[in-house]
Order: structure tokens, then C-alpha cells, then sequence
């Protein structure tokens, strides 16, 4: 039995320095062949697969695109598109977005004009600063809350003084405010003339949060700004994209965020749906 125990454990010793010494030999090939950084047959190929990549990738395509000599409409690929009903149409949408907000608003409308010009500090990150921190929409964005809860009868107060909520009429009053946003958001996406996905369109952010806000004030214009790329992954560097909103929609964005409306959405969003939604809307 001894012998046997003996030869068994001379078996394994055997077994486990094979096992060792294989390792190390592989170790060694891939100390001298394939180790980064070192300068061998396998990184050569490796870097010029890289290099290849980014000569691809940066190599722009003629798109098929044809333009009408007066500009009357545009074909890309089969489809054509002609200018004259898309103007139509953005009319139809800023029409449709008109009849919603005078039915929510009961025809109150906070600005009369566009403002000369909107403060708004670019280079501030703080969080949950915007252009709507500034005067005159900060001293102003309770003003449309005020007025909903009243008109609506959201909200009512005991004779100890304690508010009641009436969240069924709240749920009901931020849906109407989110088909009063549909056709604004439409607008939005089609006229800002940047070239997004819709995931990354409604991941755009007016005001500063786990990262930085996309919507800013320059004078009276407003601009959505974009900082992906395809080209991020090769460059390591965001290709920032601004997109000016037209004067008409900027005026109708502004009157809902500067205005109060977007103040009163998450305040009440907090009271029916808790904390996290209140911190979407404000964002």
C-alpha cells in the first residue's frame, strides 16, 4: 500500500512540474510575440488592423442626393421629399401645439415676445444650473404652478390648514401637458438640422445634471448642442454639433420652460409620482 501511495504521489509531482513548465513556455511566447507594446510580428498586424479602421472610418461617402436646381425638393436614395409640404407640415405641427396650449393655458400666455437677449453662462456646470436660474424666469416659474393648481382644483385645504392633493386630476392634467409638448418636440427634432438618433434626441438635457446640459441661450438665439460622434470611439474627442432652433419654435420652447410650465410639470410629477420623476422633468 505504501508503494503504491509512494508511486501515486511521484505521479502527481511528475504531473504538476509538466504543468508548470508548459506554462512558462507559454508565458515566454507571449513575453516575446504577443505582449503590447512590444515590437513583434503580432502588434504590427494589430496596429495596422487599427490604423486600417480609422482610415475607413474617417473616409467619407458621397450620399445619393438629389437636389432640385430651384430647391423645390430633395431625393435621397427612392424618396424624395418635397420642401413646399414640409413647410406645410411644420405649420400644421406649430398650429396643432397653439390649439393645445391656449386649451391648457385657458389662453394665458406668459411671454408676449421674444426676449433681446437671455443671460445665460455657458461655462457654468453646476448642477441644476441653466438659463433658467437667471432673471427674469427664475423669479417668475411659480407663477404657472400657482395658476394650474387653481384652475384645475388640484389641490384643497383643510380647516387645520394641511393641503390634500388631488392626484387623480394631476396624472390627468400632466398627460394633457405631455400632448401639449408632442408637437414642440416634433419641431424641435426636424428643424434644428442635427443629424441624431431619436434615443440620443430625448436624452438631451435643459439643465446641468450628471453631465452637461445640450440646450443654451446665445442673445435671442437658442441652440440645441450636441457632443457625439461616431468618430468619438477613434478620436477620443466629442465632435460638438450646434443646432439653432428657429426663431418661432424657440419662442414657444422658451414660453414653456422660461415660463413656468415645465416648473409646475415636476412639481406636480414629485407629488403623484415621487422624487425620480420630479428630477426627469426638471432635467
Amino acid at each position: 500500500m505504501l508503494t503504491t501511495t509512494s508511486k501515486l504521489f511521484s505521479s502527481s509531482a511528475f504531473l504538476f512540474h509538466r504543468l508548470i513548465s508548459v506554462w512558462r513556455r507559454v508565458a515566454r511566447v507571449h513575453h516575446r510575440a504577443l505582449r503590447l507594446g512590444s515590437p513583434t510580428t503580432f502588434n504590427f498586424i494589430y496596429e495596422m488592423q487599427q490604423y486600417a479602421s480609422s482610415l475607413a472610418f474617417n473616409q467619407t461617402k458621397e450620399p445619393n442626393v438629389y437636389v432640385d436646381p430651384e430647391v423645390r425638393s430633395i431625393t435621397i436614395g427612392t424618396q424624395t421629399m418635397v420642401m413646399e409640404k414640409l413647410r406645410e407640415g411644420i405649420q400644421g405641427l406649430l398650429k396643432d401645439f397653439k390649439l393645445r396650449y391656449s386649451a391648457l393655458m385657458n389662453d394665458n400666455v406668459v411671454m408676449t415676445h421674444m426676449p433681446d437677449h437671455v443671460k445665460d453662462d455657458h461655462a457654468n456646470t453646476t448642477r441644476g444650473y441653466s438659463f433658467l436660474s437667471e432673471s427674469p424666469f427664475y423669479e417668475k416659474r411659480h407663477s404657472v404652478f400657482c395658476y394650474l393648481v387653481q384652475y384645475y382644483d388640484l389641490a384643497m385645504v383643510d380647516g387645520e390648514g394641511r393641503i390634500g392633493w388631488n392626484i387623480p386630476g394631476i396624472k390627468e392634467l400632466l398627460g394633457r401637458t405631455l400632448r401639449v409638448w408632442e408637437p414642440l418636440y416634433h419641431l424641435l427634432y426636424i428643424t434644428t438640422h442635427i443629424s441624431c438618433r431619436g434615443t440620443q434626441f430625448i436624452d438631451h438635457q435643459v439643465c446641468n445634471a450628471d453631465r452637461h446640459r445640450n440646450l443654451f441661450m446665445g442673445g435671442n438665439e437658442m441652440f440645441i448642442l450636441t457632443g457625439y460622434s461616431k468618430k468619438t470611439g477613434i478620436t477620443d474627442r466629442d465632435s460638438c454639433t450646434p443646432g439653432f432652433v428657429p426663431k418661432d419654435v424657440a419662442f414657444w420652447v422658451l414660453e414653456l420652460l422660461g415660463g413656468g410650465l415645465r416648473s409646475a410639470e415636476a412639481i406636480l410629477a414629485g407629488i403623484a409620482y415621487g422624487k425620480e420623476a420630479e428630477h426627469l422633468y426638471k432635467t
